[in-house]
Parts: structure tokens; C-alpha cells; sequence
């Protein structure tokens, strides 16, 4: 296959991951303004800023195996059909019931996107280039996320951002139509897969679990220090636009890291000591670097765990069709399954487990954000060696 059509199709899964970002967080710096022109509190708000995120939890596992069953490019894009149905009709959203309803559908593509992203790289680029592909990918949302919130305030009507989000939408479901192409391999093994037989394998795989706790402990910790960063901060007496500026460093971290850590597994062709090089740094960073003395020592430490945390994202995020007993055939189930039990995780963990035993104590807070990657090297370890191993 040429270099141009894999670009295409790392292009197109990017323009998914786009779409869903920009729709969902184009509204956060003209929160205050969108809730009095609604009339909507603040819980409604939230709520609606979390929708998206709903698909990803009821839908990953169901769309991994309908896409390991029936092919990647029919599936995706029939979520990504949906999902800028959702967006585009959020213009004409009058009420809180209609703009939640729009907003859940808003988020499919990236849950197909999430199932599916593995098995599409994979198939493409081979075991190798899948984590570069998907580090692309990583970085590419993070940009997008930081578009949409930069953009939207400077607009002259907050309002015109809908009619943004819905034409990206549509632009979206035209490039993954015009470009996508099921890969050769996939074609022919999707008419084999019984549905039945995709979860059987997938949860009988010992390999799968370590590969959800790993993903576990960056999903919860990222969602945690992002959350309360700025608060943690806050304490040590870091006024809110310092903290902001902090904040965003991490986040300049993590693009980077997306697209550095794939590029070092590749060269040291030994993907298991990179992940837990980047584990050990971002466990020790989560924990102690915001409280650092001196402001360029921290931002300095706050860069590289966010440097850390992103590039544990795309090489762990590929692993499962690396498994003998998943390979291309079960991928998708395989990180649907995954996708689903991080993304509860993530959820629930911070706001109801950390936040109830922590309190108000953010070296605690942080301190046992930090222990999440102590599990994570555990799980690292118990990791089979990728490296040589074919993919069926």
C-alpha cells in the first residue's frame, strides 16, 4: 500500500477525533454566557459537557465486535453519520432534554474511533508504526481540544462555534467515506468472526486485563491532576492565571509525549522499557512536581510528567492486537472491552474514591495518584515481550 493512502487514513481517523473534541469543549471559555442564554444551571451544564463521554462507556465494547464482525469502514462510518446529525442539530436545541440528546449522540464516532483505532493502525502500518500512528492521533485530539477552547472566546458570537463544530462534522463523514479503505486482511477475516466468539477470547485473555489496568491508572490520573492541578496549586498560594499557565504546560507535554514515546519504542525495539521508563517518570512527577520550589523547576517537572503521561497513551493503546491470541481478528472487541472498563473507571475513581478519602489534602490527593503508576509498572512487567511477535 503507497505512503499517501496511509497518511489518508491516519488524516481521516484524526478528522474523527477533531470532530468529537471540537464539539465537545468549544463551549467551555463562554460557559458562563451559554448557561444565562439557556437558562441552564450549572449541574445541567456539566452534565452536557460530560454527555459525549456516554457512548464510550455503553457502546465501546458492542461497537468493537460489530466492527471486528463487519468491517471498519461501514461501522465508523455510521457513527460518524450520527454523530454529526448530533452536532448539526444542536444548532436548533432549544431545550436541556434536546442539546443531552444531541450531545450523546455527538460522541459515537469517538467511541467507534476508540474500538476501532487499534485493529485500523495495526492493520495498516504493522505493530510498529501503529503506536507512531496513534501517537499522531493522541496529539492531534490535544490540539484540537486546545482549538476549540482558544477560539471560541474570540469569536464575535459564541454562537457561530455550532456552525463550526457541525460543518468539521460533515466534513468529517465526507473524508471517512471518500478515503477510508478496509484493509485486505480485515475484509477477508471479518466474514469468519461470530460475535459470541469475539468477547469469549477477549476476556479469557490475561493479557487484555494488564493491559486495562495499565490504561486504567493513566485515564484515572490524567482525568485527577487536570481536574485539580490548578487547585493543589492553588495552595501554595499560585494565583489562578499562574496555575492556568502551568496547567497548559503539561498539556504541551502531552502532545509531545504522544508523538515522542512511539519514536522511542521503535528505536529501541523494546516497547515494555519505554512504557515503564515513562511510568516511573510520570509516577514521580504526578506526586512531587507541583510541589517543587522555584517556578522553573516546577514547570520543568510539570512538562515532564505531562511529557510522560502522553506517551503511555499511544504505546499502550495498540498493545491488544499484539496479542497472539487477539491479533488483527479480535482487536476491535479487544480495545472496546478496554476502552470501557478505563473510561468507568475514570469516572467514577477521582470524584468518588480520591475526592472522599482525600479531602482537601492534595499531597495525599496527588501522592496516591502518583502510587496508581506503581500498579501500572506491575502490570507492565507481567506484560508479554511484543517485540517479534506476529500479528494474526
Amino acid at each position: 500500500m503507497s505512503k499517501t493512502r496511509k497518511y489518508l487514513i491516519v488524516f481521516a481517523a484524526c478528522m474523527v477525533a477533531v470532530s468529537s473534541s471540537y464539539a465537545q469543549y468549544h463551549l467551555s471559555p463562554v460557559a458562563a454566557e451559554f448557561m444565562a442564554d439557556y437558562g441552564f444551571t450549572t449541574g445541567q451544564y456539566a452534565s452536557l459537557m460530560s454527555a459525549p463521554l456516554i457512548p464510550n462507556i455503553i457502546l465501546c465494547i458492542l461497537a468493537g465486535m460489530m466492527i471486528d464482525r463487519y468491517g471498519i469502514k461501514k461501522i465508523l462510518l455510521g457513527g460518524t453519520i450520527l454523530s454529526a446529525a448530533g452536532i448539526c442539530c444542536r444548532i436548533y436545541a432549544g431545550s436541556y432534554l434536546l442539546f443531552l440528546v444531541c450531545m450523546i449522540v455527538a460522541g459515537i464516532a469517538n467511541a467507534f474511533l476508540n474500538a476501532s483505532s487499534s485493529k485500523l493502525f495495526g492493520s495498516y502500518f504493522g505493530a510498529a508504526g501503529a503506536s507512531i500512528a496513534m501517537g499522531v492521533l493522541c496529539a492531534a485530539t490535544q490540539l484540537s481540544t486546545a482549538a476549540a477552547v482558544g477560539s471560541s472566546a474570540m469569536l464575535s458570537d459564541y454562537h457561530n462555534s455550532f456552525y463550526i463544530a457541525a460543518l468539521i462534522a460533515v466534513l468529517t463523514v465526507v473524508v471517512w467515506g471518500t478515503f477510508m479503505k478496509d484493509p485486505k486482511q480485515e475484509r477477508t477475516e471479518a466474514e469468519k468472526v461470530s460475535i459470541s466468539a469475539c468477547i469469549g477470547t477477549v476476556v479469557k485473555s490475561r493479557g487484555i486485563w494488564l493491559i486495562a489496568v495499565v490504561l486504567i491508572c493513566i485515564m484515572v490520573t490524567t482525568v485527577a491532576v487536570t481536574s485539580f492541578l490548578p487547585m493543589a496549586l492553588a495552595t501554595r498560594g499560585i494565583d489562578e492565571v499562574a496555575a492556568g499557565g502551568y496547567t497548559s504546560l503539561m498539556t504541551v507535554g502531552n502532545v509531545i509525549g504522544a508523538l515522542v514515546g512511539p519514536l522511542m519504542a521503535v528505536k529501541l525495539k523494546n516497547t515494555r522499557l519505554v512504557m515503564g521508563i515513562f511510568a516511573v517518570l510520570a509516577g514521580f512527577g504526578v506526586a512531587f512536581a507541583w510541589l517543587v520550589p522555584g517556578q522553573w523547576l516546577m514547570a520543568a517537572g510539570l512538562f515532564v510528567t505531562g511529557l510522560s503521561m502522553g506517551a503511555l497513551m499511544p504505546l499502550t493503546v495498540p498493545l491488544p492486537m499484539r496479542l497472539p491470541e487477539i491479533g488483527a481478528k479480535y482487536a476491535a472487541t479487544a480495545n472496546g472491552f478496554v476502552a470501557t472498563i478505563e473510561m468507568i473507571a475514570a469516572s467514577f475513581v477521582p470524584s468518588y474514591v480520591l475526592v472522599p478519602v482525600c479531602g482537601d489534602n492534595m499531597r495525599m490527593f496527588f501522592g496516591i495518584c502518583g502510587a496508581f503508576y506503581v500498579v501500572a509498572i506491575v502490570a507492565i512487567r507481567l506484560l508479554p515481550n511484543f517485540e517479534g511477535m506476529d500479528v494474526k
